[in-house]
């Protein structure tokens, strides 16, 4: 089974607000985005597989808020604004991934 989050950086559009002309002139037009992150290869009963998962999270929200692009001060605090927000707003999956988990090795013991 695969097992993945997506990662939704919508929430961002009141953030980005202000640099959504730079982002007009290069993609015609501010859209939210998403990602998304695969974990079916990690083990989220154990703290190195759930650090791994906080990881990917984190350079999904990098990409989908456009943290490595950003080329001012303010856009670069706007996108860690951002990806904050799309941390925090997924934390409630990755929440309820971690219990599945550790279900699933309950029931396999």
């Amino acid at each position: 089974m695969t097992r993945k989050l997506t990662l939704f950086a919508a929430i961002c559009a009141t953030t980005v607000a202000s640099a959504a002309p730079a982002l007009a002139q290069t993609t015609g037009a501010y859209e939210p985005t998403s990602r998304i992150v695969r974990y079916d290869d990690l083990d989220l009963n154990n703290e190195r597989g759930r650090e791994r998962l906080n990881t990917r999270l984190r350079m999904a929200a990098n990409s989908a808020c456009g943290f490595w692009s950003a080329k001012s001060l303010s856009d670069r605090a706007r996108a860690q604004e951002c990806r904050k927000a799309a941390v925090e707003r997924v934390q409630p999956k990755v929440a309820d991934a971690v219990r599945k988990a550790a279900q699933r090795y309950a029931r396999a013991d």
